[in-house]
């Protein structure tokens, strides 16, 4: 995909401005839907719920109690202080699951960016 992207935008490249279709990108990029299955169905034997799914199949949002999180992808969630004295949440280590299907990310699991207004 990186390979592509750079492509699509370079004049020199028979690529270039050729754009895929939503659909070509799920067909090219997208998880298969037996590994996206899987992971929902992993979440789900955790005691965690799928509350919204995509249609590329490129993320979905789960939630579930933290003692179910914790254990689901092997991390404890602690409260952390900053410099400021102000707290956030945050996990111990990066999270990981017991199936063999490449996740590329998963986030959610913090607090710790301070949301600041576009005006500032």
């Amino acid at each position: 995909m990186d390979k592509f992207s750079k492509e699509v935008y370079d004049p020199s490249s028979p690529q270039y401005h050729q754009f895929l279709t939503a659909e070509q990108f799920k067909e090219s990029y997208a998880p298969s839907e037996k590994d996206y299955q899987a992971v929902m169905d992993y979440v789900k034997s955790k005691g965690l719920t799928v509350v919204d799914t995509v249609s590329n199949r490129i993320g979905m949002a789960v939630s579930g109690k933290v003692k179910d999180v914790e254990r689901a992808l092997h991390i404890q969630l602690y409260n952390y202080r900053r410099p400021n004295g102000s707290v956030f949440y945050a996990p111990d280590r990066e999270p990981s699951i017991d199936i063999h299907v490449p996740v590329l990310h998963i986030g959610g699991l913090d607090d710790a960016i301070i949301p600041v207004p576009a005006s500032h």
